[in-house]
């Protein structure tokens, strides 16, 4: 039988000396705390099929404060839809189709409002909505042709019955 030499016997316990504290460096890598993603409203979205006369149109939702919502034109919001670099205050930007339901995910602003803005082919008297602090967790928002006609704010959770017979996803 071969004779293990000593270079071999202290590198063999130098790797099993190394080796448990390697494995407690990568276990609590894996399990150090990630930072929670930031808080987020989300938002239903209900249309009918003769929204904006069967038409896809775009929903801008942006951090706004009262007076910037009260003083943009139409032109105006219209204009950040494309423009490249995209404006810092846009939180989701999202095409539509009369008819279905769609679901947005915007992080929550700390302080800001949340401007929602319908850009439709012929805008309504109520193509656009803000929405103030404190800003909840969901909403349920219809439109219906060319205008945001109903908010509904969503809390808490569906009982068992409105749960079986609810359109709601």
């Amino acid at each position: 039988m071969g004779s293990i030499s000593r270079s071999a016997l202290v590198s063999k316990r130098i790797v099993f000396m190394i080796m448990p504290a390697v494995m407690a460096l990568l276990l609590l890598t894996a399990c150090a705390k990630r930072e929670p993603p930031p808080p987020q409203v989300t938002f239903r979205v209900h249309t009918e099929s003769s929204t904006n006369n069967g038409q896809p149109f775009y929903m801008l939702f942006r951090m706004v404060d009262t007076q910037l919502f009260l003083t943009e034109s139409y032109r105006d919001v219209a204009a950040k839809m494309f423009v490249q670099p995209r404006d810092t205050s846009i939180l989701a930007a999202q095409s539509v189709v009369p008819g279905e339901i769609l679901k947005v995910n915007v992080i929550k602003p700390e302080n800001n409002a949340i401007g929602i803005y319908c850009l439709f082919t012929e805008p309504g008297d109520q193509w656009k909505l803000r929405i103030v602090q404190p800003l909840y967790d969901n909403y349920k928002l219809k439109i219906k042709e060319n205008s945001i006609h109903e908010v509904d704010i969503r809390t808490g959770k569906k009982g068992l019955l409105q749960r079986l017979f609810s359109k709601d996803e």
